[in-house]
């Protein structure tokens, strides 16, 4: 008996059994069950959900279960010792430190800081709020493939920087269209989306202070990408889906470029929050 947290919603997967005498054994492939589709259900509430059509070559909405969009919360206990949890169940967990599985961020020794002592952010307690301490030099949080969506998407954290250095908050990993960068330059919010040939920058005015909680977020409905910080927003047209789902990564990054510059470092701070949607929440929903 044994288990196993999927990486992706349809897993398959193969038993293999290797004998003292090198004879290698297959099993047939084992498909857990699959998701189930729901239709929609007027009680539980229904939401608007941005879709790229590739028949109409063009962004639509659809009308869907709000419980079958899932919107990631995570809590911040540090009885969760080296997980970072949500009611949306474990295949969306955070793990602090870690990503070193094939095709995660840090499975090869060069992608990750020389002579860093631990890659786990520390719990702590800051104006009694509970919260993770990044050092600034090499510690992280990493979710699994497809917690960040193809599709439209909302990021939301609240975090306190403890320097003004050009720094890192969040990266998916991927190298591809869609990969999303975002990170403090200069003092202020900067996130980067590439596109299939070129990186599509977004460098705003709105300026994150040095020592302060902050709100801060970015929404994406597929027409326009909006950065948050505080009551303050700044929004800019877009459109365009990621050609995949890669892993991600809040407090660092594992190589430079797609939007990672030769300075920039690891996010040297606190975070107490963060929340991942997979639909652009609306402006109330980002403050709530």
């Amino acid at each position: 008996l044994f288990h196993a947290r999927p990486s992706t919603a349809t897993p398959v997967y193969r038993l293999r059994a290797v004998t003292a005498s090198g004879k290698i054994y297959h099993s047939r492939p084992v498909l857990p069950p699959a998701p189930r589709v729901a239709t929609l259900d007027r009680a539980s509430g229904a939401t608007d959900l941005a879709f790229f059509s590739y028949t109409e070559k063009r962004p639509l909405t659809v009308r869907v279960n709000a419980a079958d969009v899932p919107d990631l919360v995570y809590v911040f206990d540090r009885r969760c010792g080296d997980i970072l949890p949500c009611a949306a169940g474990p295949r969306w967990y955070g793990e602090l430190g870690g990503g070193v599985l094939y095709a995660e961020p840090y499975n090869r020794k060069a992608n990750y800081p020389d002579a860093v002592a631990q890659s786990a952010p520390a719990w702590t307690l800051d104006e009694d709020r509970p919260c993770l301490h990044f050092d600034g030099k090499g510690t992280y949080v990493s979710f699994a493939q497809e917690t960040m969506p193809r599709g439209s998407f909302s990021l939301v954290g609240d975090i306190k920087p403890l320097s003004a250095k050009n720094q890192v908050l969040f990266r998916s990993t991927g190298e591809s269209a869609g990969a999303l960068t975002v990170k403090i330059r200069s003092g202020r919010l900067w996130a980067g989306f590439y596109r299939k040939d070129r990186l599509e920058p977004f460098a705003s005015d709105l300026e994150i202070p040095v020592g302060r909680w902050t709100r801060i977020a970015l929404t994406y409905d597929l027409e326009s990408f909006t950065l948050h910080v505080g009551d303050r927003k700044q929004s800019f047209p877009l459109s365009g889906t990621a050609d995949v789902c890669t892993p991600s990564v809040f407090g660092g990054h594992s190589r430079v470029g797609y939007g990672i510059d030769a300075g920039d470092g690891f996010f040297h701070g606190y975070l107490g929050h963060l929340r991942i949607a997979h639909r652009a929440l609306a402006d109330v929903e980002v403050r709530r």
